[in-house]
């Protein structure tokens, strides 16, 4: 799936004009990256877990050539799938979007 296909799919389900989901969906995924390369963490309940890993540098080898290659230092983002969200995907549990997130669908409690 494309950004544009999740732009598309957010401004139906929201009933929103897409220029302003486009907006927003564009901001937010800014604000990931701004929080991941100054953070380095993002957890984001019931969905996952996005880390920044430093990967340390290792003497590397082409399969075809067999050419050794140093394979420099780098940083990699990892994610781990919330348990809800492997429940979901695995089909585990057939939950309604009110049960997938405590708090969503629900009144706001004075």
């Amino acid at each position: 799936m494309t950004k544009k296909e999740i732009i598309e799919l957010v401004a139906d389900r929201t009933k929103t004009r897409k220029s302003h989901t486009r907006a927003v969906v564009e901001s937010a995924l800014e604000v990931f990256v701004d929080i991941l390369t100054n953070e380095g963490r993002i957890e984001i309940r019931n969905f996952g877990v996005f880390k920044v890993k430093d990967t340390p540098a290792r003497i590397g080898r082409n399969p075809v050539t067999k050419e050794v290659a140093d394979v420099p230092a780098r940083k990699i983002i990892q994610f781990k799938a919330g348990k809800v969200m492997k429940q979901i995907v695995n089909r585990d549990v057939a939950l309604t979007v009110d049960e997938r997130i405590p708090g969503e669908g629900e009144a706001a409690e004075t």
